[in-house]
């Protein structure tokens, strides 16, 4: 069983070392939170060395505290995920536990003063590792695996708002242990963050697509159906101006899908015109392809 193509691996690790990069070297000096999981990891992390006074130094032992939470939701995630996403999720996750303990955080914040600027560019970078963690046909668990079940039954969510919405109820939390400008610097992080995945993980953007061809083959359609899994609607057309007849294949994708439906069908008609559209509302049986 091939888990994932060469280069989903590498945006699998690229993507693990930007999230974990992003939260050691710009969130944890100042103080700052991150949500979902991680969020309550660092809060556990944080009680323990105050009550307990261990020294721990540069050693990050959230990333241990994330493993253990991650425990239960792979068992209840099994069924529902697939084998492949399954083990490659499991890869990643433990991937960045060992890079949590690894990744120094700095003893001087990288920005003295200025904890917004910070707390922008760890909560960016981070999410867009989780976004290209996703776009790899993987994910690191915690929240996100949270999100993409969730997802899979409730189409018109995504995984940035899920795990903003988690954010939030773990800052709500926060409140009690900490003051209101930790509280407020770490929403902004985790804002940053959401808007970060979302932006790069694009199979959690549905698009329509209208193909107007001229030279459509029953070999097109076939194509597209079996390598894509997708269904299409043709349609009979004529060009107003030429009088010449055409198709239009009608097709619900998600974006990270256009490319390869352009590839095909510009193998059978080069002169193939697309018409694309983003954000669309899709209720009934459409499938959601989270597994790249």
């Amino acid at each position: 069983m091939k888990l994932m193509s060469t280069k989903n691996w590498a945006w699998m690790v690229i993507g693990t070392l930007l999230y974990v990069g992003g939260i050691n070297l710009f969130i944890v000096p100042y103080g700052f939170y991150t949500g979902g999981l991680m969020g309550v990891s660092q809060l556990i992390r944080t009680l323990v060395i105050d009550v307990f006074h261990i020294p721990f130094g540069s050693f990050d032992f959230a990333g241990i505290i994330l493993y253990l939470f991650n425990i239960p939701i792979y068992v209840l995630a099994y069924r529902s995920i697939g084998r492949r996403f399954f083990f490659s999720s499991l890869i990643c996750t433990t991937l960045m536990t060992v890079l949590f303990s690894v990744v120094p955080i700095p003893t001087a914040s990288l920005f003295g003063e200025d904890a917004l600027a910070s707390c922008i560019i760890g909560g960016y970078l981070s999410g867009y590792g989780v976004g290209l963690v996703l776009r790899a046909g993987t994910s690191a668990g915690g929240s996100e695996m949270i999100g993409l079940m969730v997802i899979r039954k409730k189409t018109d969510f995504s995984v940035g708002q899920i795990n903003l919405g988690i954010n939030l109820i773990v800052y709500l939390c926060c409140l009690f242990f900490f003051d209101i400008k930790v509280v407020l610097y770490s929403i902004i992080a985790a804002v940053a963050s959401s808007l970060a995945i979302d932006k790069i993980h694009t199979q959690n953007i549905d698009v329509e697509v209208h193909v107007i061809t001229k030279s459509f083959k029953k070999e097109m359609k076939d194509e597209i159906m079996r390598t894509m899994g997708r269904g299409i609607t043709v349609m009979p057309a004529e060009g107003a101006y030429t009088g010449k007849k055409a198709e239009v294949l009608y097709i619900l994708i998600s974006k990270y899908e256009v490319n390869q439906l352009h590839q095909i069908v510009s193998r059978y008609d080069p002169e193939a015109f697309f018409v694309v559209n983003e954000r669309v509302q899709i209720h009934g049986n459409y499938r959601k392809k989270l597994d790249g």
